[in-house]
């Protein structure tokens, strides 16, 4: 029997009629499994079988669509309504995977390519579609056209480490908290080594910090978890001195914890490429550090160690 399948008793007939229904529902020939579960009722009368023919009503009821937008909003539609009734689906990995690679199937027919459908990145969809080769490929073109998604960023680090790329998805999972911790969903992160990390800045964070993600980058960077951010391009490095004027003018005014935990993480960025500063900035090692210094006294302590052992 397949993973996709109940576990049922093999020679009993009524569950060997059971299970090919549910294997017709799998790949999703939904009209004939309806046609059997019609039969299967009158047959066996005593036998639940109102959970299948829910799941075909359902897609039966939609099975004209070729819209991937509209398709994506089928799926979420079902899924909430399996969660609202607190419905158990042992083969509904089954369903998606086959159901999204039809959803992928449409993907690609479309004229031009779609970066977002219905708010989810399109690259993301090829993943339920065990796609990873295309997922990444296309997450990694739509980073290039949208840099400030943080959702973008946070797929391609969950796809790279589906593929065991681990280096690549945490600097990937670096760049989504670096633009939006808050915008990065917790489901895509698998990264023991991550969540251990997450779970210590959540128990160790001060009293003023309610959002304690918004300093797991800079957590991060201190602990070795994300990797140094080295800034090749003078011009790159132009936008991290411009991004600390601001945030210094931000700091000094309203000392709120975002615009903290930005500051405190941009100056970290900046010492870590000090050598190139001077070459774009009158901004001096001292004053980052400085801040650094007065935004989180025990990070900083800690980005030091970080420092000193890695000269």
């Amino acid at each position: 029997m397949g993973d996709s399948l109940e576990e049922l008793p093999l020679f009993n007939l009524p569950y060997l009629s059971k299970n090919r229904i549910i294997q017709l529902i799998v790949d999703l020939e939904f009209a004939a499994a309806k046609s059997e579960i019609e039969a299967f009722k009158k047959s066996y009368p005593l036998i639940d079988i109102e959970t299948e023919n829910m799941v075909c009503d359902y897609f039966m009821e939609r099975h004209n669509q070729s819209d991937p937008e509209q398709m994506s909003s089928t799926w979420d539609a079902f899924e909430k309504l399996l969660s609202d009734a607190r419905l158990r689906v042992p083969y509904l990995s089954g369903i998606k995977k086959n159901y999204f690679i039809r959803l992928c199937s449409a993907l690609d027919s479309q004229p031009s390519e779609l970066l977002f459908i219905g708010g989810t990145p399109a690259g993301a969809l090829y993943i339920y579609a065990d796609d990873l080769k295309t997922a990444r490929q296309k997450l990694q073109k739509a980073a290039i056209k949208s840099p400030n998604s943080s959702e973008l960023f946070g797929y391609l680090s969950y796809v790279h480490f589906l593929n065991k790329d681990i280096a690549a998805s945490r600097i990937c999972l670096r760049e989504a908290l670096e633009i939006d911790p808050l915008g990065v969903s917790l489901d895509l992160i698998a990264d023991s080594e991550v969540l251990e990390l997450i779970g210590d800045v959540r128990t160790n964070s001060r009293a003023d910090e309610v959002q304690p993600l918004r300093w797991v980058v800079s957590y991060g960077c201190v602990r070795g978890v994300f990797p140094p951010k080295t800034i090749r391009l003078i011009e790159d490095l132009k936008v991290y001195v411009a991004g600390f004027a601001e945030l210094e003018k931000l700091y000094l005014k309203n000392r709120d914890e975002e615009t903290r935990a930005k500051l405190f993480y941009t100056c970290l960025v900046l010492s870590d490429n000090n050598k190139y500063l001077q070459h774009v900035s009158a901004v001096e090692l001292t004053k980052i550090r400085k801040y650094m210094k007065e935004v989180n006294p025990a990070l900083f302590k800690k980005y030091l160690a970080y420092v000193e052992k890695n000269r």
